[in-house]
Order: structure tokens, then sequence, then C-alpha cells
């Protein structure tokens, strides 16, 4: 549990220091301007995404599953505006669910980390 806090707040740390970075460096630039404009004013911006577990009834039992494959398949990879995507693996409770989303982000070329699921007695 020591373990997976200090990971939460090491996470949090990373995404103030990176926001206040690219605020302070680009905070003059508008969205618009730092995305197409050119090579040396566009500003790099990272998407990470906490994948969970499915929550049936609300989601089907592969929610999380389908989701991923969609994005991993469908979504734009923002080669020009420099973006870069990482995924949080958060507490995934069947084997082959994780499995799965291991294969998948692999396959599609992705960093991840993993938090893994452990009962606590």
């Amino acid at each position: 549990r020591a373990s997976t806090m200090r990971l939460y707040i090491i996470l949090f740390v990373l995404v103030f220091i990176h926001a206040s970075f690219v605020y302070t460096i680009y905070g003059k630039l508008s969205v618009s301007q730092s995305l197409v404009g050119s090579d040396k004013h566009r500003t790099p911006f990272e998407i990470v995404r906490i994948l969970g577990n499915s929550l049936p009834p609300r989601h089907a039992a592969n929610q999380t599953i389908v989701n991923l494959k969609f994005l991993l398949e469908h979504e734009s990879h923002f080669d020009r505006a420099r973006v870069k995507k990482f995924w949080v693996v958060n507490r995934i409770v069947d084997k082959n669910d994780m499995e799965e989303i291991i294969r998948l982000l692999e396959k599609h070329h992705q960093e991840y980390e993993i938090i893994p699921f452990e009962i606590e007695m």
C-alpha cells in the first residue's frame, strides 16, 4: 500500500511539474498557435490514461478492453503536435484481462506502467 501511494504521489508531482513547466515556457502562446505553429514553437504534451476494471452491470464485462482497442485503432498518433501517450494499468483483477491489455499496448508500441492488484490482509 505504501509503494502504491508513493507511485500516486510521484505521478501527481510529475504531472504538476510538467504542467507548470509547459505553462511557464509556453504560457504566452495560445493552444492553436502551439499546435499548428512552426516546429520551433510546438508544445510537447503528454496524454496519461488510466485503465481500470470493467464494472458490470454498469459496463460490459470486457468494456475496458473494447475501449482500449477502439482508442489504439482509431485515435490519431498526434505526430504533428508531438503528443506523447502513456497508460497506467490500474489494479486489473482478472488475469486474462490484464494479459490482453498488455498485449494490446505492446502490439501498438505504447508506454505503460502497471499498478498491480494486491489483496491486503
